[in-house]
């Protein structure tokens, strides 16, 4: 799945840019760098337990729907946090721009994933 190659390469990212104490300094890292390095990581859990939940039958319909509910609130958490490491001048222009555009890549393929699953459901 493609999504979840993209969502794993975020997470990685994500933690080699948190790791650095030359971006988020000691006092920063328990609050802001936590938070980004489990938004991150709540993106790939979602999507990789997606698959986990049958679209054919309940209830496993209703988990993989809330499932990809959850990806997508993980995906929108970290690109709010990416956008305050930002605002506050942790990050740069360049680097706002590359992480916030490798969030929204996943979002959006994870968005269509979910459309395309809500497309597929059985009618009835």
């Amino acid at each position: 799945m493609k999504v979840l190659t993209k969502a794993k390469e975020l997470e990685k990212h994500t933690y080699n840019k948190t790791r650095s104490e030359k971006h988020f300094p000691k006092k920063d890292r328990v609050t802001l760098v936590n938070r980004l390095q489990q938004a991150a990581s709540d993106i790939v859990d979602y999507l990789d337990e997606v698959n986990d939940h049958s679209l054919n039958e309940e209830p496993g319909r209703t988990e993989r729907f809330q499932t990809h509910r959850n990806a997508l609130r993980a995906c929108r958490r970290l690109l709010r946090l990416i956008e305050l490491t930002h605002t506050i001048g942790i990050i740069g222009e360049d680097e706002f721009a590359y992480w916030g555009s490798m969030a929204a890549d996943v979002k959006n393929m994870a968005a269509a994933w979910y459309k395309a699953d809500m497309n597929r459901k059985p009618k009835g």
